[in-house]
């Protein structure tokens, strides 16, 4: 299984055409202006291939609606899924710029080299 990176978390639905509202995991809310396919990552860990239908911002909080979930009964399987693209089309960094997740297990020393 690939590696996945978190750009979204949907939070609760909105509407009744199945749309969902979703908190940004990303310092990069432009991407989901070419987004089109994403992987839901499941609260028990199962992963669903979603495709975006539409997407907007409202208040700082992103609002997706996805193929085939077009009522409030369907997308409210979605809640609390992790909205996920593969770590292979994360936004590149400048050099010497990295991803939280990047950095986990990684040492930190200071100047002196005082861990």
């Amino acid at each position: 299984m690939e590696d996945l990176v978190a750009v979204a978390k949907i939070t609760r639905t909105r509407g009744l055409k199945g749309e969902v509202v979703c908190d940004i995991l990303t310092d990069f809310p432009e991407r989901f202006d070419d987004l089109d396919d994403v992987i839901a990552v499941m609260p028990d860990g199962k992963r669903r291939e979603l495709k975006i239908e539409k997407h907007f911002f409202q208040n700082g909080r992103l609002v997706l609606r996805f193929e085939a979930y077009d009522s409030i009964e369907r997308s409210e399987t979605l809640r609390g899924a992790d909205i996920c693209v593969p770590e292979k089309d994360a936004i590149e960094l400048e050099e010497d710029e990295f991803f939280d997740w990047q950095l986990a297990g990684c040492s930190v020393e200071t100047i002196d080299g005082t861990p």
